[in-house]
């Protein structure tokens, strides 16, 4: 601890951290999202192509699918967020998150599970733009390295935590056969449902915190501008 510092300031700088946080790992859940969009099919993959009976190419078309709403959704996300916020663009890819999790899981054929893939997919690629942009645009300069650093690492979890779900889930099949019953669902579909939870969450959490500053500069609102550089920061903004 810096003796130079204090006690007032010191727990100043501890808030405004805690703050910074709050917003920045809110943000960052959109790549956990990216994450977990992207990989938590790789389990299903064997009983989708069983239960639709569908050829290796058409499965692979399926599993890829997701990528044409990704290029699609970044190529759009600038757009959005430039006409409606960087928040409200989050809470819309927390929403085509959540829409695709219940239609895949819930697909009763290929061509529909292609569908939600690719409305997934638009979500993939909101978030991979528009997180990593609002976490640089709320933090201050000396952290923005480090706080922009959480979206890849939320990425790499939620990658992560996507394959251990899969495998947990299989566990509770009598066969270890992800085509089997979990309840009323096969286990391959709670796999893809599984993704209801953090969607909820992203959406939730973003709903709490500040509209991008830069945003509302670009607006034409400078004083509500300065409000949330004020609340980020815990100082006056010029």
């Amino acid at each position: 601890m810096d003796p130079s510092v204090s006690a007032p300031e010191l727990k100043r700088q501890r808030r405004l951290l805690r703050f910074i946080l709050q917003i920045a790992i809110s943000a960052a859940l959109g790549g956990f999202l990216f994450g977990y969009d992207t990989a938590v099919i790789n389990g299903a993959v064997g009983a989708i192509g069983e239960v639709f009976q569908v050829s290796s190419g058409d499965l692979g078309r399926a599993v890829a699918s997701a990528l044409i709403g990704s290029a699609i959704g970044a190529l759009a996300a600038g757009w959005l967020s430039d006409r409606i916020g960087r928040r409200h663009s989050m809470v819309v890819a927390a929403v085509l998150f959540l829409a695709s999790a219940i239609g895949s899981a819930l697909a009763q054929s290929l061509s529909a599970l292609i569908v939600w893939r690719v409305i997934g997919g638009l979500g993939v690629g909101f978030a991979s733009v528009l997180a990593p942009a609002y976490i640089a645009e709320v933090s201050p300069a000396d952290q923005r390295g480090r706080l922009g650093s959480l979206q890849q690492l939320a990425i790499v979890v939620g990658i992560f935590l996507a394959l251990l779900f899969d495998y947990a889930i299989v566990l509770f099949t009598p066969d270890r056969n992800p085509v089997s019953a979990v309840g009323p669902l096969a286990a391959w579909r709670w796999m893809l449902l599984s993704e209801v939870l953090p969607a909820t969450l992203y959406g939730l959490l973003v709903l709490g915190i500040p509209e991008s500053p830069r945003y509302l500069v670009q607006k034409g609102l400078p004083e509500q501008a300065r409000l949330v550089i004020e609340r980020t920061l815990h100082e006056p903004a010029q």
